[in-house]
């Protein structure tokens, strides 16, 4: 179950719809007002946790909201990047805090108008350093292809697996999300 379906109730609405539908596992979505990582403190985050354990669930998957926000991995502004980067950071830390062994992560997109390449370089070396991160946390990185209306770099099982391939670490795996599909 993922908390995305229950946006218009609170949080510990949909931790109790999944108790009702004997759903042990969870993926949790980053978002505002449930889950928005920069919204909250750490003790935020450990009573988040503690909800979640209360009722037997586990989170196996962390999805921070980031085809909304202003987060892109492949921005060409270095500040834009950067600022992603650190939210991603941070969605690991949090990821690492809620016991969860995965954290979602998607390309991000290039300008329409300029060399593909470039902006793939961008999301490569963007997931490089959070590939680094997440090894020193103990997390993987799953990597989602986004349709072609959200991104101009990964849209496929082939760039998928060109990214992968890349980015060479044990800390990154591809996953492809059924809906887009």
């Amino acid at each position: 179950g993922m908390n995305f379906h229950y946006k218009h109730y609170p949080l510990e609405y949909f931790l109790d719809a999944m108790v009702r539908y004997e759903c042990k596992n969870i993926e949790l979505w980053g978002a505002s007002p449930h889950f928005y990582v920069d919204e909250l403190t750490l003790q935020d985050i450990k009573n988040i946790k503690r909800e979640i354990d209360r009722r037997n669930l586990s989170v196996v998957c962390f999805t921070p909201e980031q085809c909304v926000y202003p987060i892109n991995l492949a921005a060409k502004e270095d500040s834009i990047r950067e600022r992603s980067i650190q939210y991603f950071i941070k969605s690991a830390e949090a990821a690492k805090e809620l016991e969860a062994p995965l954290l979602l992560v998607t390309p991000g997109w290039g300008y329409e108008n300029e060399d593909k390449k470039e902006a793939w370089k961008r999301t490569r070396d963007s997931l490089e350093r959070l590939s680094a991160v997440s090894g020193e946390l103990g997390l993987t990185l799953a990597l989602e292809p986004l349709t072609r209306v959200e991104s101009n770099i990964i849209n496929d099982a082939k760039s998928l697996k060109a990214m992968l391939e890349e980015v060479n670490s044990p800390f990154l795996k591809g996953m492809i999300d059924t809906i887009p599909m």
